[in-house]
C-alpha cells in the first residue's frame, strides 16, 4: 500500500496522519512514491506559510533508507522557514 497522507488542523498546528509504507522504492512496484505525497505536502505547507507541522506516523507500516530521506527532506523543508514536529505515538 502506497503512502496516504490526511491533513487536519488542531489550533495553529497542522497536523499530517501518515498511513502505509513510506518508501520511494512504492513507486516501481504500485505507482507513484510515498515520498512524493510527504514531500510536495509539506512543501505546500511551508509554501503557505504554515509554521508548526506535525508528523503523525501512527499508521505507517514500513519505513526504509528512502522513506528516512523523506523525513529528513520534509525536516529541512520545514525548518527553513519554521518548525517540524515529530510524533511517534497516536
Amino acid at each position: 500500500m502506497t503512502m496516504q497522507c490526511a491533513t487536519r488542523q488542531s489550533d495553529d498546528v497542522t497536523i499530517l496522519d501518515l498511513a502505509g509504507r513510506l518508501s520511494l522504492g512504492e513507486a516501481v512496484a504500485f505507482g507513484p512514491g510515498s515520498g512524493v505525497v510527504l514531500s510536495e505536502t509539506v512543501r505546500e505547507l511551508v509554501k503557505k506559510g504554515q509554521k508548526n507541522i506535525l508528523l503523525n506516523l501512527a499508521g505507517v507500516t514500513y519505513v526504509d533508507s528512502s522513506g528516512v530521506g523523506q523525513l529528513t527532506g520534509a525536516l529541512a523543508s520545514a525548518n527553513r522557514s519554521g518548525r517540524l514536529k515529530r510524533s511517534w505515538f497516536s
